[in-house]
């Protein structure tokens, strides 16, 4: 059975840039070479929580994911 995981962030304002930079491209490309992985989409803040970014990754199974991120 496939797993989804939801990874939300909150950043400082101040690091806003660097952090969409590396989160967009660096993150994602290193969970998109993990083994297990299948789909991950990036999300943006919105007005309501604006420091509050978030990543939505799917993965074949629970093992594939805890061998990526670990247990906890």
């Amino acid at each position: 059975m496939a797993i989804t995981r939801i990874f939300a962030v909150q950043i400082h304002t101040r690091f806003r840039t660097e952090f969409e930079d590396k989160f967009s491209d660096l993150s994602l490309r290193t969970v998109e070479e993990a083994t297990g992985f299948i789909s991950a989409s990036i999300h943006k803040p919105t007005k309501w929580s604006p420091d509050e970014y978030m990543m939505i990754s799917h993965w074949k199974n629970e093992a594939a994911l805890i061998a990526f991120a670990g247990e906890k």
